[in-house]
């Protein structure tokens, strides 16, 4: 046997032969350790509490302010006006059955997501209109409910013959709605479903409960891995002081064999979310509006925010998306879809107002950025013309519904349409829907066009007509 050039009896051999062996054992031990640690739920990535876990009010209750962490200052509620003792206690209410129904959605979800995998939201485009959404809210006593279904009349009868409508409405409507389908002739093709309204107060705040004209926002489908419809449902469309009583339960209506309702721990209006899809990539836009929606409502009804970047990822996996990117909003462009949709696979609409000066800065600056957003991105940018007092009066050409038509799966969209306008560039006059229809043409997209009137409410067609199928 060779002999060693050192003696290993010696201590100092040993304590180093010692650290030797621990070092590799640790190196053999770590990666499995490391691999052994678990993924964050969303419960924990949201940082959803616990209903006894410390939480502080710091907030104008009914003018007087009020700062208290809780449980442990409850003594301190009694020091407070009795009316504002009241109200204090009620919050203290809301918030236990809040997180209570916070807790049990996120828990849903991810069991749901388990079962089913991760859900995908394809473009708009890529669907076939067999199957939208409409709906009318309760109207005031100055109002009637024969205007409010003649705003739907254009854009029902533009439709395609083969799509399937489920209609929203009061139940003191439904007998008017009923003789207009008839007069249209599409009674066999739309689903009336009437809803009892309530409304109230509860400590001096109004609950409402009923439906909207916006179905965009209601909800937001996508597709799970077995090809499903996934309707989802956001915790609250209107109220937030109770969620043990949802606003926008009389969706369950839809959750039948082709469609699938899942409440989700987000507040959203769908009209504030584009999925575009370039080069095998899906780009996921949300206006800078909804994070703030959730920021402001999470606290409402929690008293606490969760992390933004965990918001913007669950949207993300909501989505399927690969990739999030965050817009602005403005007074008049207050939705991302009042500024730009996604029209065939590659290929933007986006407003361009011919006389675009007299834009206010913020209208101008979300234009700017949402452009300059799709060219960096590579999609083909089709600039549909406007007119600055169409914009600041919410008639946007761009919000439309795009589709692929069954029989000639040729790509279309139903646009909304206003009173001409003649404009000249100085060498050939033209008119403004002449030169809407022309960028329309040019991007390959057939139109239908139908007079638009959801505008004197601050929406269109897109906001108003909601494809599930």
């Amino acid at each position: 046997m060779k002999s060693l050039p050192f003696d290993i009896r010696h201590p100092l051999v040993c304590l180093i032969a010692l650290i030797a062996g621990v070092m590799i054992g640790f190196c053999h031990v770590l990666p499995a350790e490391a691999a052994e640690v678990p993924t964050p739920s969303l419960m924990q990535r949201l940082r959803v509490p616990e209903p006894s876990d410390e939480w502080r009010i710091d907030a104008f209750i009914r003018g007087y302010p009020v700062k208290l962490s809780l449980p442990r200052e409850s003594a301190r509620i009694g020091s407070f006006p009795p009316r504002i003792q009241r109200l204090i206690r009620k919050r203290m209410e809301f918030r236990q059955r809040n997180i209570e129904v916070l807790r049990s959605v996120v828990q849903m979800l991810e069991a749901k997501i388990a079962e089913h995998g991760r859900p995908v939201r394809h473009p708009a485009h890529s669907g076939r209109l067999e199957r939208v959404v409409i709906s009318i809210p309760p109207i005031g006593r100055s109002g009637s409910y024969g205007s409010a279904l003649e705003l739907h009349k254009p854009v029902l009868a533009a439709l395609p013959d083969h799509t399937e409508v489920d209609f929203f409405l009061p139940e003191d409507a439904v007998p008017l709605a009923a003789h207009l389908m008839k007069e249209i002739e599409m009674e066999d093709r739309v689903k009336l479903h009437g809803v009892k309204v309530h409304e109230f107060a509860e400590d001096g705040i109004r609950l409402r409960y009923h439906t909207t004209r916006w179905t965009r926002d209601i909800f937001w489908p996508v597709t799970d891995r077995t090809g499903r419809t996934q309707l989802l449902l956001p915790l609250a469309f209107y109220q937030i002081n109770d969620l043990s009583r949802p606003d926008n339960d009389y969706i369950e209506r839809l959750d039948d064999d082709d469609l699938d309702i899942v409440r989700v721990p987000l507040f959203f209006k769908g009209g504030n979310l584009f999925i575009g899809e370039i080069g095998g990539r899906r780009i996921l836009f949300i206006g800078q509006d909804e994070l703030e929606l959730n920021r402001d409502f999470y606290y409402n009804a929690f008293f606490y925010h969760p992390p933004q970047e965990e918001v913007l990822g669950l949207f993300k996996l909501l989505s399927g998306a690969d990739e999030v990117r965050v817009l602005p909003n403005s007074k008049h462009l207050f939705h991302l879809d009042m500024a730009m949709s996604f029209v065939k696979p590659g290929t933007a609409a986006l407003l361009d107002p011919v006389d675009g000066e007299l834009l206010d800065k913020e209208d101008q600056h979300v234009i700017r950025t949402i452009h300059q957003a799709l060219s960096e991105y590579g999609f083909r940018i089709v600039k549909v013309p406007t007119l600055a007092d169409w914009v600041v009066t919410y008639k946007s050409p761009v919000n439309v519904i795009p589709f692929t038509n069954r029989g000639s799966n040729r790509l279309t969209a139903i646009i909304p349409q206003w009173e001409d306008r003649k404009l000249s560039d100085g060498i050939k006059p033209d008119s403004i829907n002449q030169r809407i229809r022309q960028a329309y043409e040019h991007a390959g997209i057939k139109q239908i066009f139908a007079v638009g009137h959801f505008h004197h409410l601050n929406g269109n067609f897109h906001c108003a007509v909601l494809p599930v199928k």
